[in-house]
């Protein structure tokens, strides 16, 4: 621990508050204290705000009798952690039947919340494209309100996750917890829709929840992954979470589930196993999925989308006084910039199953 950069650690990887509570349960005292410290107080005050959201996200929902469940950072902080404040979160993010969404949208904002969608062509993009709603609450924290996931992911995980989600008293009486199962497959797709270079914090969700949930996961997963198509990006996760942490069910798992892949999944694997995870960009991975004929949401969409964005995309992320054609024409001219992912040397590649 005493060669460990602190401020690296802790911007790029996120695992300083995790690092601080092991130095202080070890005794440790040590020139890098003060820095874990402060990235410990930093993720325990927005805990604080992220539960006060927590509970406006409750009483509106409630209110409105809408189920929904906390996933991601917001549900593992409580669930697989030994302290809430070892997992940091930068959001809220909330998950809710599609059917539910005009619903739920207007008891939020009704509670406070704020859209951060602007513009008609933003809010068609949600309903037409997009898998969440951005608002802040009147605490300025950010949510991200959950309808589906993201374009490329297939149809009907999260609704078979919020489908056996169980009611969870302290979220009030419509709150509920999704299966660690549906978490884990939730938790290994979103590494993948994270820029390089990605975050450690991404694998050690993983191992958290592999050792909480205990020895029947890795089997769930592996059926789950099976039918659903993405033996790839779960594999791939399950493999960097193995070889970083040396769990013999999460390395089992990867070498189940990419030993089911097709050929161009196969290159893609490869190309993990040989220059890290950061060198397969999500890109890769989708049309790696797509030539194999995997099913996703937006199907083909997913690659010509990144050229050609939805109009909401471009309303959101260009100027309003621009006209639109200068709005869209800078929107495709970025789009069509090849940028080379930058490599994380810290970000160690998954082990060969079997070597």
């Amino acid at each position: 621990m005493a060669g460990a950069e602190p401020p690296l650690v802790d911007r790029l990887h996120r695992l300083g508050p995790a690092i601080f509570v092991r130095l202080r349960r070890a005794g440790f005292i040590q020139s890098e204290a003060p820095a874990w410290r402060s990235s410990f107080l930093r993720t325990a005050v927005t805990h604080l705000a992220i539960q006060a959201t927590l509970r406006r996200v409750s009483e509106a929902l409630g209110a409105a009798n809408v189920a929904w469940a906390p996933i991601k950072g917001g549900d593992l902080c409580t669930r697989v952690y030994d302290q809430p404040e070892e997992r940091p979160m930068v959001d809220l993010d909330v998950l809710i039947s599609n059917e539910d969404y005009s619903v739920a949208r207007a008891a939020l904002e009704a509670g406070g919340f704020m859209s951060l969608e602007r513009g008609e062509r933003a809010n068609r993009f949600v309903l037409d494209e997009g898998h969440c709603w951005h608002a802040k609450s009147p605490d300025g924290m950010l949510l991200e309100l959950h309808t589906r996931l993201w374009g490329w992911v297939p149809e009907g995980i999260a609704e078979e996750a919020l489908a056996s989600a169980t009611p969870d008293p302290s979220l009030g009486h419509t709150g509920r917890r999704i299966p660690l199962l549906h978490a884990f497959v939730i938790a290994a797709l979103h590494a993948w829709s994270i820029p390089t270079p990605r975050p450690l914090l991404c694998w050690w969700d993983l191992a958290r929840i592999l050792q909480v949930a205990g020895s029947h996961l890795p089997e769930a997963v592996i059926e789950t992954a099976g039918r659903y198509g993405i033996q790839l990006p779960v594999g791939l996760a399950a493999a960097q979470t193995a070889g970083l942490w040396r769990l013999p069910e999460c390395e089992r798992m990867a070498s189940v589930l990419l030993s089911d892949l097709r050929w161009a999944e196969t290159f893609a694997a490869r190309r993990v196993f040989s220059r890290g995870t950061d060198a397969l960009p999500l890109e890769g991975l989708c049309l790696a999925r797509l030539v194999s004929r995997r099913t996703s949401r937006q199907g083909w969409k997913t690659v010509w989308r990144r050229l050609w964005a939805h109009a909401g995309i471009v309303e959101q992320s260009t100027p309003a006084e621009w006209p639109w054609w200068v709005r869209r024409a800078v929107h495709v001219l970025k789009g069509a910039r090849i940028i080379r992912p930058r490599r994380n040397l810290r970000d160690r590649r998954p082990r060969r199953m079997g070597s």
